[in-house]
């Protein structure tokens, strides 16, 4: 049983080579790009007292539905990057499994609810780090290889 191709030229070009046309499947696939998904930190000051949240805490901190950090009388400051920065996309898309249309509707709905607020939105990773390590309230998400002294993690959103 042959193997059917439609692109003039690969034919020829196999029965030469002797590939087989899997072989050049595989090698058009190693070619093309890859998502890759960067490793997050959620981080707070280390002045905090909140030890570690759950992906389920981060989640409803996040999108609005929780004001106060669990167990705590602190109130939450959520930080987020702005929106093109590839870091807001892997959060949202990872832990919070919406894309970035989909929580735009959500957090639309929910603020004209009057239960929500917005996360303050900072340029990048640097500011959101600036930020929280001078805000004992803060809370905000960055990649793990920019953790220092200045922050503490407290839940890690894994890579794909």
């Amino acid at each position: 049983m042959g193997v059917i191709c439609k692109f003039p030229g690969v034919k020829p070009l196999l029965r030469q080579t002797g590939l087989a046309l899997n072989t050049l499947y595989v090698v058009v696939l190693c070619m093309l790009p890859m998502t890759s998904w960067a490793e997050l930190a959620v981080i707070v000051n280390p002045q905090n007292p909140v030890e570690d949240l759950s992906a389920r805490e981060v989640t409803k901190l996040f999108l609005g539905r929780l004001r106060m950090y669990p167990g705590t009388d602190l109130e939450t400051e959520v930080i987020d990057q702005q929106e093109d920065q590839p870091a807001f996309r892997d959060f949202y898309h990872q832990l919070v499994r919406m894309n970035q249309s989909k929580l735009m509707r959500y957090r639309a709905s929910y603020l004209f609810s009057g239960q929500g607020n917005l996360p303050t939105e900072l340029p990048d990773e640097a500011a959101v780090k600036r930020y929280v390590a001078s805000h004992i309230n803060a809370i905000g998400y960055i990649d793990v290889s920019a953790v220092d002294d200045s922050v503490r993690v407290i839940h890690s959103v894994n890579s794909k």
